[in-house]
């Protein structure tokens, strides 16, 4: 599985978002300059975010984005997700039909493997990241 570089930079400003100290709303422009970040790019990700919940945003003068929920509430899953897709290994770990399933000896192995997988990105929460 590749994280990619939308699914980082949500992780990211997540992140950056979780490790402020006062209650204030953080503007986009602030972290994108902090972080060297294409501020584009961190207004789809922000949108994205957003729009499953996990972001809130307030417009004008002292606006800006804050979490929607407490850092301990946000898993690593629901960011990833939210920018990503579903998290996948395979075509194994997911509905889809494949055209060698039938005779396939490692679709068990690779489902077993990503469902620890995502039930660790799933147990790890914004405030674990913080942490680490």
């Amino acid at each position: 599985m590749k994280i990619s570089k939308k699914e980082d930079y949500a992780v990211l400003l997540m992140s950056a978002l979780a490790g402020t100290t006062t209650n204030e709303w953080v503007s986009l422009d602030a972290i994108a300059t902090r972080y060297r970040l294409p501020l584009p790019f961190l207004q789809q990700i922000a949108r994205d975010l957003k729009r499953v919940g996990l972001l809130k945003s307030r417009e004008g003068v002292k606006g800006g984005y804050a979490l929607a929920r407490k850092s301990t509430q946000i898993s690593l899953s629901q960011i990833l997700e939210a920018t990503g897709g579903k998290l996948k290994l395979t075509q194994c770990t997911t509905d889809e039909r494949c055209p060698i399933e039938e005779h396939c000896t490692t679709r068990e192995p690779w489902r077993k493997l990503h469902t620890v997988l995502y039930k660790t990105f799933a147990s790890m929460s914004l405030d674990d990241l913080q942490r680490v």
